[in-house]
């Protein structure tokens, strides 16, 4: 079995094994994986729902990386390149498929599989989540815009409203180097900017922290009074150039009256209590916008 098959089974298959099979079915792709592995197989729903969901996002990971090298050779064909292909052809013969087309399709399966796996993937992130002490911390942070959309859509669903965008942050894209170097400017950069980032800290915690939100006013919005996130990139320019290392950004969003947890109904626990915060802070990395 491929790991698209293993993915689709454990995203869609519920962890119980069907009526009249025994309590935990030896045959069932969660035990057989498990066992593969020298894991000591649980006896009950919730841990096997736990480890099925945990292995989701180990496939997927996986089939991420696949992914994004499939695409990066169909995309590498622009729409130039693809009409001067055609011109070279022959007379098409209308019997023919033509096979720009098909690359058409399997381009458009790529998005939809993608968009349904970052689905999947946010429903095991969140189960897991829920079973386990919440993260202390006032802003969360979304490695893609897709995983980004189920929670800023949540809070809609939830609130009614927008979600509030706030600013964004400019980030290297990448750091061609050897990991020791990469260390050592990551570090000297931290330093030479930290004002900047204790400055970025104290308007997040003012603004989440501000009751009531008015979202009509200029105090409800950032930057406001203030000018880290130009500091900061002016600083990036100086230690990461952008002809260099390129660039991403990591946007931030308020989202009013709902911090994270207690939008995602995540569990209070004695180790981790729910944050002061009165607003949710929400942030996700993505390609940098030009204009």
């Amino acid at each position: 079995m491929n790991l698209v098959d293993q993915f689709n089974r454990l995203a869609t298959t519920p962890s119980s094994s069907p009526a009249g099979n025994e309590p935990h079915d030896k045959q069932s792709l969660v035990y057989y994986l498990l066992r593969r592995y020298g894991v000591k197989f649980t006896t009950t729903e919730a841990e096997q729902r736990l480890w099925q969901d945990r292995m989701i996002l180990a496939i997927a990971e996986i089939l991420d990386n696949r992914e994004e090298a499939l695409r990066e050779r169909l995309f590498s064909l622009s729409e130039d390149e693809i009409t001067t292909f055609r011109s070279l052809q022959e007379e098409p013969d209308p019997t023919e498929e033509d096979p720009f087309n098909e690359l058409a399709r399997i381009m458009k399966r790529l998005e939809i599989s993608h968009l349904e796996g970052t689905v999947k993937r946010f429903e095991a992130w969140l189960r897991i989540l829920r079973n386990q002490p919440v993260p202390p911390v006032q802003a969360w942070l979304s490695s893609t815009r897709e995983a980004a959309t189920q929670i800023l859509d949540t809070y809609k669903a939830v609130s009614g409203v927008e979600a509030v965008p706030l600013f964004k942050l400019a980030l290297p894209a990448q750091i061609a180097a050897s990991g020791e170097y990469v260390l050592e400017r990551i570090e000297a950069f931290q330093q030479a900017t930290i004002p900047i980032h204790h400055g970025i800290v104290a308007d997040l915690q003012r603004i989440a922290g501000t009751i009531p939100y008015v979202r009509d006013v200029h105090e409800s919005l950032l930057p406001y009074g203030t000018d880290w996130a130009e500091q900061w990139e002016g600083a990036l320019d100086d230690s990461f150039p952008a002809d260099h290392n390129g660039r991403q950004d990591a946007t931030f969003y308020l989202l009013p009256d709902q911090p994270l947890d207690r939008l995602l109904s995540l569990p209070k626990t004695a180790n981790a209590a729910r944050t002061k915060s009165a607003h949710g802070l929400l942030a996700f990395l993505g390609p940098a916008q030009t204009s």
